[in-house]
């Protein structure tokens, strides 16, 4: 079964499931590239001289494996964002990291997507307000960082005649 397939599969679960077993499948997934069992991971790791930041790029793209398909219904579930808390955490991936190794790009093209359908209309409501909070969070961007991305979809906004007060971004 393929990593999409895969993650599909943990998708479904995810809506009856507590979100500890919907990670605990997704750490499987992970692990299974290194052909060890939950528990042992950190042994394996140990016994062969891997630290976590050795493999941390390839447990990223894992998560933004995830992440791309949690957002295919461009809604975060409080399930989804602790589910991608959790793997961050146990992978120790710091705010900032997913920039920092190489992920700037992958990074972007899924924000960029999200955020190109929030300001479709030429404006941002409340509840898009709380998706682009959440979205930068997903993922630890600092502000900086993610304003810049977010400006690159509010000024073709803005080019369309939106409203600068209906954007909830400065430029």
């Amino acid at each position: 079964m393929s990593t999409s397939n895969l993650f599909y599969s943990i998708r479904l679960l995810s809506e009856t499931k507590h979100y500890s077993d919907v990670v605990q499948e997704i750490l499987s997934i992970v692990l299974q590239k290194y052909s060890v069992s939950t528990i042992l991971f950190l042994d394996y790791i140990d016994a062969h001289g891997i630290q976590l930041k050795d493999i941390k790029g390839q447990t990223m793209d894992v998560i933004l494996d995830y992440a791309e398909l949690i957002l295919e219904d461009d809604y975060l579930s409080d399930i989804e964002i602790q589910n991608i808390r959790i793997l961050r955490n146990f992978f120790c991936i710091e705010d900032g990291e997913f920039l920092e190794y190489g992920k700037r790009e992958r990074v972007e093209s899924i924000l960029v997507e999200q955020l190109e359908k929030l300001y479709a209309d030429n404006k941002i409501d409340k509840d898009e307000m709380l998706h682009k909070s959440e979205l930068q969070g997903l993922f630890g961007l600092g502000y900086d960082d993610y304003q810049e991305i977010v400006n690159k979809v509010a000024i073709e906004a803005y080019s369309r005649g939106a409203d600068i007060r209906d954007l909830d971004t400065y430029l």
